[in-house]
């Protein structure tokens, strides 16, 4: 892994631009305002726009906050899986489902302004967004679905992606925002932000059902299951050689873009190892007791050698409706995606031993041999 800021954005607005001023601040002082140097330009840019916004902020939460109060939000479908699983395959795959909603990229650029400056966020999105994402060529745009928790780190204190802006303080931000280890103050504090998203992008879909996708779900299982009873949840695993490798060219692509203070290699090497454990053990741990009608799982390489037969069997197995109806929008994406090639990336047998050593009871929870993927 070699992580490169030398050729960071300085004068490009950083994702926090989609926050609030009172967010921004409790998170540099919750990290002690270490931001280094050449990453401040960009963050003050992110925070005069955070004041600009902050007028429509206080429209939409007078113009709307009972209506949002007073939403239920139906019992969502939960796609987990630790990154690069394949969980953003299978999101944007199901997300074809036109009984379904899901948070967009502009929503999550924008969450506190969804209804008061939404198609403003979604015309710069089109403008500003890459066409593919940077780590695995993967379609992106503004009105392709997005993992909620990028939502939240504009919300509150409460997502893990805030380990992304800070990752020297990557264990601390997973023990508080995934295992809620440091305190039941602060699981109480991401469902409450949870929530109030899911409530909103369920008035903003006008009822409809919720997909959702965070990998960080997959350690909150135990929450989740206490805050929706009858959620279904689909979890997607795949060869953790592969999973290691690709995370390793995840943290080299976004980290650059989103970090707001440099690390080393080694340390995001451990950062995987740990949260890759915590959160697959937590899963493991917290999939016990929910019937096969509310958990489904898949492994990514069956999955893709018959997309059809496994999407037929979800939809069968979980109840989520006619499948024989929905399969043409399903086929189309399948049909439009056949020409995408996934990235390879091998490891080195050093690094094949570790991932074995540390991760061993995944291979043998999932079935998976040591000798490679």
């Amino acid at each position: 892994m070699h992580i490169d800021f030398k050729n960071s954005p300085r004068f490009l607005p950083h994702f926090l631009s989609g926050s609030t001023p009172g967010n921004i601040w409790k998170l540099l002082k919750d990290n002690h305002f270490q931001v280094e140097g050449r990453f401040w330009p960009k963050l003050v840019l992110s925070i005069l726009i955070a004041f600009f916004n902050l007028p429509f902020v206080w429209i939409e939460r007078l113009l709307y906050s009972r209506r949002i109060e007073k939403t239920e939000v139906p019992p969502p479908i939960f796609i987990l899986g630790y990154l690069r699983s394949g969980t953003t395959y299978l999101h944007y795959l199901l997300s074809k489902d036109p009984s379904l909603a899901f948070c967009k990229v502009y929503e999550c650029m924008g969450p506190h302004v969804l209804f008061t400056s939404g198609r403003v966020m979604r015309n710069i999105g089109r403008l500003v967004l890459p066409k593919t994402r940077p780590m695995d060529n993967m379609e992106f745009g503004a009105e392709m679905p997005k993992e909620e928790e990028f939502a939240m780190c504009n919300i509150g204190p409460a997502s893990m992606i805030h380990a992304n802006f800070f990752p020297k303080n990557f264990r601390h931000y997973f023990r508080r925002t995934v295992t809620f280890e440091e305190g039941p103050e602060h699981e109480e504090v991401w469902k409450k932000d949870f929530l109030w998203l899911l409530k909103k992008l369920t008035l903003k879909n006008k009822g409809k059902r919720l997909l959702l996708k965070s990998p960080y779900n997959t350690g909150r299982l135990r929450v989740l299951k206490a805050m929706f009873p009858d959620a279904k949840f689909i979890y997607i695993h795949r060869h953790p050689h592969q999973v290691f490798s690709s995370n390793e060219r995840l943290y080299e692509g976004i980290l650059p873009e989103l970090a707001l203070q440099t690390v080393g290699h080694e340390e995001m090497e451990e950062a995987i190892f740990y949260s890759y454990e915590e959160t697959v053990k937590h899963y493991l741990r917290e999939r016990e007791g929910l019937p096969s009608s509310q958990l489904a799982e898949v492994a990514y390489g069956d999955f893709f050698k018959d997309q059809k037969g496994h999407l037929k069997r979800l939809y069968e197995q979980l109840g989520l409706g006619d499948f024989d109806s929905i399969w043409p929008h399903f086929q189309e994406y399948i049909v439009e995606q056949k020409g995408y090639k996934t990235n390879k990336y091998g490891l080195t047998p050093g690094q094949e031993k570790a991932v074995y050593a540390r991760w061993k009871f995944a291979f043998d929870a999932f079935g998976y041999g040591s000798a490679g993927a």
